[in-house]
This record gives structure tokens, C-alpha cells and sequence, in this order.
């Protein structure tokens, strides 16, 4: 997904519409950098459909919260590990916030 300015992080909880077979169906809670709410729903249901195998007319969102960073001016530092071919290589990427990082990204 290419990102149009700037990314905010999103929770998003959803679940399988309740059945009489299922009548409690468990809940489902995702991470999600997104431009807004409305794309960080769709992305819900994305991810959802590839790895719970149900799609959204089969289910309902509870709840979607934006995450505020809790100490926005202290540095925040994100290693991720690159496999290139035989080697393994470590970065290390350093923000103020998540979101900034997770937009250096793409």
C-alpha cells in the first residue's frame, strides 16, 4: 500500500457476525498504520481475509481507536532484520514516533 502523507496507527477489533452455532464468536485485534479510519478498516478485512479466511459481509468491526504515542518526545528505534541472498543484515531506524518510522519506510 503506498502511503498518502502521513501514516497514524490504528487498533481495530472485529469479529464473525454471531450465529446459533456461534453465538459468541472470539474477538480479533490488529495493529494498522493508515491515512484514516475508513482505510484502516479496509486493511482490517484485508489481512483478515488472508489469514482467518472470512470476509466482511460475514463479520462486524466492534471498535476502531486511534493510539496516541504515550511519550511522543522520547526517541523511538525500530530494528528490522534483511535477508539478502546468503547474508543477514540488521538496520536500525530512530524517530520520535512509530508512525514517522513506519512512513520512512516505504
Amino acid at each position: 500500500m503506498k502511503a498518502k502523507g502521513v501514516l497514524k496507527e490504528y487498533q481495530v477489533i472485529g469479529r464473525k457476525l454471531p450465529s446459533e452455532k456461534d453465538p459468541n464468536p472470539p474477538l480479533f485485534k490488529m495493529h494498522i498504520f493508515a491515512p484514516d479510519q475508513i482505510v484502516a478498516k479496509s486493511r482490517f478485512w484485508y489481512f483478515l481475509r488472508q489469514l482467518r479466511k472470512f470476509k466482511k459481509a460475514t463479520g462486524e468491526i466492534v471498535s476502531v481507536k486511534r493510539i496516541l504515542e504515550k511519550t511522543p518526545l522520547r526517541k523511538a528505534t525500530l530494528v528490522g532484520d534483511l535477508l539478502c541472498e546468503r547474508n543477514v543484515l540488521a538496520e536500525e531506524w530512530r524517530k520520535l514516533d512509530y508512525t514517522k518510522i513506519v512512513c520512512a519506510l516505504e
